[in-house]
């Protein structure tokens, strides 16, 4: 049994590091340099890494004194390079080093955990070509947005307090913050992905990935398109009606995180509304096909912009204040008001602050209304931008679209 454990040890040490050099020999190849090592070195230093911790077992500082003997050379190799060579990382020696550990780690854990640790070390490899890529795309202002994500999710937020902090009970700034850091999340992670595949790249995905961000930008700039030239106001409208689809379905997402009892109240509009909108989509999609759609960038705001970012979360917070007010004050009544006013700038706080309070301080049967009323007032402003901005046919075709889906929620919530 002792010579079994002994043998399977040594030979999954040979073959992780063989996999793992053979990972940076390859990449060394394709961009024609040399590195430290290759598939032979790495799987020696993997079965050293091996035998050392085997050893320790009778010598106690060995895997130590073995390690480090290994990091001197690798150092040693790295120096050399830099100087007979151009500057390079140091990728290949940091590898070498963990192909060293994963080697050890044979002797004190379960063969499953090791060999998940060389998988997530050759995917971290392999991330170099992907993180160039995104390098074109993505500016330093992006890199500090995301750091600005992380500071207000991981700092920030769990600092706050979760109690209301006023005398009317009508401010909780840790839920005010985490509707911001959610819906900020969200459509950042559409503005990464805008920024990527582009907004110009034919009018399926700029409405797909617009409805992400933003659908009333989506809907601003292409009836601008169509007012410049009247022949592309099909497929204009096929870009606003998808951002508008595409909108159903993050308001969706946002009420199954928050509440599931108002999602079971909900789903079932919003389901029939997606799929009437999904058709209708289609029945213009395929009457604009001989329509030529050029490219057309479309700029949005990063959403985590801190002037952005502030200004989301006062308006959360006001938009939680006047639902409370409203309903101690006026009644059901009030609540929807609250929500069609909320609705002709944007859904998504009302939707949030609804679906924080529905079920606790309010009717889920109110909230369901208020949160349909918000909708079907957001895509009339939307056909409002599109009847003003763009041109006649444009306004037709996407109105035609909204007489179908507010209908739709209408008969079902309403």
């Amino acid at each position: 049994m002792f010579e079994s454990a002994f043998i399977q040890n040594s030979f999954l040490a040979l073959v992780l590091g063989f996999v793992i050099g053979i990972q940076r020999e390859m990449r060394t190849h394709y961009n024609n340099y040399k590195e430290f090592g290759g598939s032979r070195t790495f799987a020696i230093i993997s079965f050293i890494g091996y035998l050392s911790a085997f050893i320790s077992g009778f010598s106690q500082f060995f895997m130590i004194a073995a390690f480090l003997a290994t990091g001197l050379i690798v150092i040693a190799s790295n120096v050399i390079s830099q100087i007979n060579e151009k500057q390079r990382g140091m990728t290949t020696e940091f590898s070498a080093l963990t192909a060293f550990l994963i080697g050890a780690l044979l002797n004190f854990m379960e063969h499953k955990y090791v060999i998940f640790c060389a998988v997530v070390l050759l995917l971290i490899l392999n991330l170099k070509d992907k993180i160039q890529e995104l390098e074109k795309y993505i500016g330093k202002d992006d890199l500090n947005a995301a750091v600005l994500f992380l500071a207000m999710t991981f700092v920030v937020l769990p600092v706050l307090p979760d109690k209301t902090i006023d005398d009317f009970g009508l401010f909780n700034p840790y839920n005010v913050w985490l509707m911001v850091v959610l819906i900020a999340g969200i459509s950042f992670a559409g503005y990464i992905t805008v920024r990527i595949f582009g907004s110009g790249k034919g009018i399926v995905l700029t409405g797909l990935l617009g409805g992400l961000v933003s659908s009333t930008v989506v809907t601003i700039s292409l009836s601008r398109k169509a007012a410049a030239n009247n022949e592309i106001s099909q497929k204009a409208a096929v870009g606003i009606m998808l951002a508008s689809t595409i909108m159903l379905v993050r308001a969706t997402l946002i009420i199954s995180i928050f509440n599931r009892a108002l999602l079971d109240s909900l789903f079932l509009a919003f389901a029939v509304a997606f799929v009437i909108s999904l058709g209708v989509v289609a029945f213009f999609y395929l009457r604009s096909k001989q329509e030529e759609f050029k490219t057309m960038e479309i700029e949005y705001k990063n959403p985590f912009d801190l002037k952005e970012a502030l200004i989301l979360g006062l308006f959360f917070g006001l938009v939680i204040a006047l639902v409370k007010l409203a309903k101690e004050y006026v009644g059901d009544s009030g609540v929807y008001v609250v929500s069609f006013v909320s609705g002709i700038s944007d859904v998504d706080a009302i939707i949030l602050s609804l679906s924080d309070i529905a079920g606790r301080d309010i009717d889920i049967r109110v909230a369901s209304i208020g949160i349909a009323a918000a909708v079907i007032t957001n895509n009339v402003t939307k056909f409002l931008i599109a009847y003003s901005i763009g041109t006649r046919g444009l306004a037709k075709t996407v109105g035609f679209y909204y007489l179908f889906v507010c209908s739709a929620l209408t008969v079902l919530v309403l």
